[in-house]
């Protein structure tokens, strides 16, 4: 789509390739600037299976709702909005996330929990300015070393996952005060994690050991999780 067309234009387009966003009234959807800028868009709830690349186009975007939609995938061009703020995609059917999803180095919050991933691109790494990331009840195994590289990271909730390990670069995000672990299948976690210095809630019940044999205290490598161990406010 042209991007001399408004953002006004691009929203009646948008209506037209989502039959079921005029078939839901009394809920507001979309916030202009004084510039007549669409600066937050709420396309949650219409029962999206497909977002529509038009979206990308609405290059003044701070703020995108998708939650409660049967999204499998996100499209590539989401990488395009490089002023977005905050990306809500919660409670959808993603199985997987577009590495161009690292282009958006502006985002501060990305919540991704009640999906189905099973992996992360590397590339979310990228996300420089990120405070809150929420990736709780997913199916992720294991995580990218670069999650290490969010420098301004405070929140990060990975519950409910499938995770059996941690990298130990999560022990380089100094500005971390929330971390979720709950209900994965940790054993152990990195030594590292004990340079945290800013953490003050830390959720690890509901984990398991494997094999016969507790792993020692203050191993060299790792320290051990204490079965349904939890700690909160520490």
């Amino acid at each position: 789509m042209p991007r001399t067309m408004s953002d006004a234009t691009i929203v009646k387009h948008l209506k037209r390739q989502i039959p079921s966003w005029p078939l839901i009234g009394g809920v507001r959807r979309c916030w202009y600037d004084q510039h007549k800028h669409l600066r937050r868009l709420d396309l949650s709830r219409l029962g999206l299976t497909i977002l529509p690349p038009d979206v990308a186009t609405l290059i003044h975007l701070e703020w995108l709702d998708l939650t409660s939609n049967r999204l499998s995938e996100l499209p590539k061009e989401l990488g395009q909005l490089s002023g977005l703020k905050h990306l809500f995609v919660p409670n959808n059917q993603l199985t997987q996330l577009p590495p161009e999803l690292g282009q958006l180095t502006g985002l501060q919050r990305l919540h991704l929990f009640k999906n189905q991933l099973t992996e992360l691109p590397k590339e979310l790494g990228q996300l420089s300015l990120v405070r809150e990331l929420n990736l709780s009840e997913n199916q992720l195994g294991k995580l990218p070393s670069e999650l290490g590289q969010l420098a301004q990271l405070q929140q990060l909730y990975l519950s409910h996952n499938q995770l059996s390990e941690l990298p130990k670069e999560l022990g380089q995000l100094a500005e971390l005060e929330v971390l979720w672990l709950h209900d994965n299948q940790l054993n152990k976690v990195p030594k590292e994690l004990g340079e945290l210095r800013k953490l003050r809630g830390l959720t690890v019940y509901n984990n398991v050991y494997r094999g016969r044999d507790r792993p020692e205290p203050g191993s060299a490598d790792d320290y051990p999780l204490a079965s349904n161990a939890r700690a909160d406010g520490c």
